[in-house]
């Protein structure tokens, strides 16, 4: 986002960003575009797309799941268990973290909740 020409120190820009997506939520699509408005900055396509390819150029180097999830989840399935998922967040968004971290054949079922509802949709 520097190099697109946001003029601030990175671990200030984290922190502020951080504190947009907690208050939030994971799936809201405008973090970058808040983080300019609360920095006192007018909207820049330039430096928002910079944030958003760089989040998703490393978000899968972060997103890994824990070391024995996976071992953990095959013994629950061999010994008959049926598992299954349940998210608050969007259902296209929850697909897409479940495929990176390679689980969504991992599950039987997988529900999320569709915001601002009581309902709940298989993904």
């Amino acid at each position: 986002m520097k190099s697109a020409g946001l003029q601030i120190d990175v671990e200030t820009a984290y922190r502020k960003l951080e504190e947009i997506a907690n208050e939030r939520g994971p799936d809201d699509t405008r973090h970058f575009d808040t983080l300019l408005e609360r920095l006192g900055l007018k909207w820049n396509p330039e430096v928002i797309a910079a944030g958003i390819v760089a989040y998703r150029a490393t978000s899968p180097i972060y997103l890994t799941p824990f070391p024995d999830t996976v071992p953990t989840l095959l013994k629950l399935r061999d010994a008959g268990y049926k598992l299954g998922v349940a998210s608050k967040g969007r259902a296209v968004k929850q697909r897409q973290r479940l495929t990176q971290l390679g689980l969504k054949y991992m599950f039987h079922v997988i529900k999320a909740m569709i915001p601002s509802s009581r309902l709940t949709i298989d993904v």
